[in-house]
């Protein structure tokens, strides 16, 4: 179970022409080797994430792929 601690919109385009569009966010998990939540930073393309709106103080499930990249993230209903 992680926890949303941020998120910043991303819409800009690239030297190249690229569009960029999506969500920033913070997570962070409990660990035993840490003080507090480690926290990481992850890119949420708009196309591949099961919930979009994702509020900030949240506890979430975040599947990740074999590469690492987030492909969903879903409310945890307690």
């Amino acid at each position: 179970m992680y926890k949303i601690f941020g998120k910043r919109k991303v819409d800009f385009t690239t030297d190249d022409s690229r569009r960029i569009v999506g969500t920033t966010v913070w997570y962070g998990i409990l660990m035993d080797s840490v003080d507090g939540y480690m926290v990481e930073k992850a890119f949420i393309s708009p196309d591949v994430v099961a919930y979009k709106d994702i509020p900030v103080d949240t506890e979430v499930d975040i599947t990740f792929n074999h590469k690492g990249k987030v492909v969903a993230i879903d409310l945890v209903v307690i």
